[in-house]
C-alpha cells in the first residue's frame, strides 16, 4: 500500500502543478474550423481536455484558451498522450488528450500558473 510520503513525493516530481478546472478553449484545426470544448486540467505545462475525435499522438495544435478573468492565450501544443475517455457525460466524447505546450509566451505561462496558485489559495 502507497504511503502519504510516496503520494506527496510523485505530486512533486512534476514541474508544473496542475488544476482540475473547466477552461474554455479552441483547437484552430488545419482547415481553420475551431473547435470548442472544456479542459480536463491545465498547468503552465500543458492541458488535458475530451475530444469527440482521436487526434494522432505527436500531432501539433494550436490552442486558443480563455482563462476565467476573460483573458485569452494562445500557445501551440504537441498531442503526448491519448486514452479512450472512461467517464463523460457527454456521449459523442470518446477521447482524452494530453497536450504539452511547445510554444507559449513566458507571460502566458506565468498567467496560468497565478490562475492555478489563485484557485488553490482559494480551495
Amino acid at each position: 500500500m502507497e504511503d502519504l510520503r510516496d503520494k506527496f513525493y510523485k505530486i512533486e516530481r512534476r514541474k508544473y502543478p496542475r488544476l482540475n478546472a473547466f477552461i474554455t478553449y479552441s483547437v484552430v484545426e488545419p482547415d481553420n474550423a475551431d473547435k470548442t470544448t472544456n479542459t480536463k486540467n491545465i498547468s503552465a505545462g500543458g492541458i488535458a481536455f475530451f475530444a469527440r475525435e482521436k487526434i494522432e499522438l505527436n500531432t501539433t495544435l494550436s490552442l486558443n484558451i480563455n482563462l476565467p478573468d476573460r483573458s485569452d492565450l494562445v500557445a501551440k501544443g504537441r498531442v503526448v498522450w491519448l486514452e479512450k475517455a472512461k467517464v463523460s457525460a457527454d456521449p459523442k466524447i470518446c477521447y482524452e488528450l494530453g497536450i504539452k505546450f511547445m510554444e507559449i509566451d513566458d507571460s502566458d505561462r506565468q498567467r496560468i500558473s497565478r490562475y492555478i496558485f489563485y484557485r488553490l489559495d482559494k480551495s
